[in-house]
C-alpha cells in the first residue's frame, strides 16, 4: 500500500522576492524547504530534510555533477562520528540496484515507495 504525502509537504509555486534570479536554488533551514527560482518573481517551492544545525553551513554551493541514479556512501567524517550508524555502509551499493517491483531499499533496510 502506498502512502500518499500530505498536501502540505508537496512542491507548489510561490512567488518570491523580486529581484532574485531564476534558476537558483535557496535552502531555508528553518523552514525545512528548497526553493527553485524560476522567472517573474516565482519559485517552486520543495519540502526537505536539514542537516543538525552542527553539519549546516550557510553559504553559496556549486552542484558540480548531477546524475540521475546517483550512488552514494558516507564520508569518513560520517564514519568517524557515527561508527555504529555507517561502518556497515562504508562499502555502499548504489540506489539503482536496490529497486525492485517500484520500491527502493535504502542500506539501512528502509523502504520508498514509488
Amino acid at each position: 500500500m502506498a502512502h500518499k504525502l500530505p498536501e502540505k509537504f508537496m512542491p507548489r509555486e510561490v512567488e518570491i522576492a523580486p529581484g532574485i534570479a531564476s534558476g537558483e536554488i535557496h535552502v531555508m533551514p528553518d523552514e525545512f524547504a528548497l526553493y527553485w527560482t524560476q522567472p517573474e518573481g516565482r519559485a517552486i517551492r520543495y519540502s526537505v530534510g536539514v542537516g543538525r544545525d552542527d553539519l549546516y553551513h550557510a553559504g553559496s554551493y556549486i552542484v558540480q555533477m548531477k546524475r540521475e541514479w546517483p550512488s552514494w556512501k558516507p564520508t569518513p567524517a560520517m564514519i568517524r562520528r557515527e561508527p555504529e550508524k555507517y561502518e556497515t555502509v562504508r562499502n555502499f551499493v548504489p540506489w539503482r540496484l536496490l529497486l525492485r517491483h517500484g520500491e527502493a531499499v535504502t542500506p539501512w533496510g528502509s523502504v520508498l515507495r514509488t
